[in-house]
Formats: structure tokens, C-alpha cells, sequence
């Protein structure tokens, strides 16, 4: 008797294109499940005024239609030196879409993106709990060169 082999579903890659207010519904529900609760709503107002910012850029992946991630960024100018920055702001990916290359797709557009804005260089934040987080950035070829300090304002 031969062994039959379970037919492994395709891996669709992610494709990578600039947000739009339409995708304020499925970006609310990727920030949550990321820790920050919103709702559509909320995140259409925000949406207007970070899309209106030529400033800001927010990407999304798509697997078969259905947006999986997001990544939003924003250049920066330095002062402690000549020229421009890319402050990666916001990456997340649905857990379902984890490990399948959106996440490294996001990055690779929100990369290019500064450096057709003639960006010297891109920085993030992670949070010390997001250990997968920190090996992801660390396989794309980022290395920690600080600690962040908050502080709630009013």
C-alpha cells in the first residue's frame, strides 16, 4: 500500500500596497488584536489626517484579497547630523499571517520608501515583552542601539 501525501495548501505571498480609508476596518482590527484597542470609526479619523501627511506612509499586505498587516512610518529630520530619518511606527500582522512573510514585506517597503525619500536611516521601537518581535528586526538586519523611556503627557 502507498503512503498518500496531504496536498499542503499553496503559500500565497503577500503583496504590499499603500493604505487607504477603506482599509480603516481591518487595520482597527489588526492594531487591537496588537494591544491598542480601536474601532473603525477611530481609526478612519485617524487615518485622515495621517494619508492627508505627505510626511507619513502607511502600507498593507494582502493575502488573496483580505489585508493581513500593516506598517505605518514616518521621516524624520536628524539634529544631531545633515539629513533625514524613517521612524517605523506601527508593524503588525495577523497571527494567522505570522512567519509567512508579510511581516518582512511590510519592512521592505516602509526601507524603500525612505530611501526614495533620501532617508540616511530607519529606526523602531519594540517593546522589551515582544521577544519574537526583536528576533524578527534582528533577521532583517536591525541591531538594538538604545532603550526607549515614555512618559504620559497631562
Amino acid at each position: 500500500m502507498s503512503a498518500q501525501r496531504t496536498a499542503r495548501p499553496r503559500t500565497t505571498r503577500a503583496s504590499v500596497r499603500a493604505a487607504t480609508l477603506s482599509d480603516a476596518k481591518q487595520i482597527a482590527t489588526l492594531v487591537t488584536a496588537l494591544g491598542y484597542p480601536t474601532n473603525a470609526t477611530d481609526m478612519k479619523r485617524r487615518l485622515e489626517s495621517i494619508l492627508a501627511d505627505s510626511t507619513y506612509r502607511t502600507f498593507v499586505a494582502e493575502v488573496g484579497g483580505e489585508v493581513v498587516g500593516m506598517a505605518g512610518a514616518c521621516l524624520a529630520r536628524f539634529y544631531e547630523k545633515a539629513g533625514l530619518y524613517v521612524r517605523l511606527v506601527a508593524l503588525v500582522v495577523s497571527e494567522a499571517s505570522t512567519g509567512r512573510g508579510a511581516g518582512a514585506a511590510l519592512v521592505r517597503a516602509v526601507e524603500k520608501w525612505g530611501a526614495e525619500n533620501e532617508a540616511a536611516e530607519i529606526f523602531l521601537n519594540s517593546g522589551v515583552q515582544r521577544e519574537a518581535a526583536r528576533s524578527f528586526y534582528e533577521k532583517l538586519g536591525y541591531r538594538v542601539t538604545g532603550v526607549r523611556f515614555s512618559k504620559e503627557l497631562g
